[in-house]
């Protein structure tokens, strides 16, 4: 049984698993994401710190 993506890149996968409503909405995601790590590091916070600005939803998530 092998893996039918084996050997394909992540946008080939990509176009096989998502409709292009959900590539769009990943990409935005991704561009979210990107910004707000780049925000926060310029900043000097850590992810616990930004997380206690956002009201502590990241900290109780990222500990399960």
């Amino acid at each position: 049984m092998g893996n039918k993506y084996a050997g394909k890149t992540w946008d080939e996968v990509r176009e096989t698993l998502l409709t292009p409503e959900e590539r769009k909405e990943s990409e935005t995601q991704a561009i979210l994401i990107s910004k707000i790590i780049e925000l926060r590091t310029e900043k000097g916070l850590t992810k616990r710190q930004l997380s206690e600005m956002a009201g502590g939803a990241a900290t109780r998530y990222s500990k399960a």
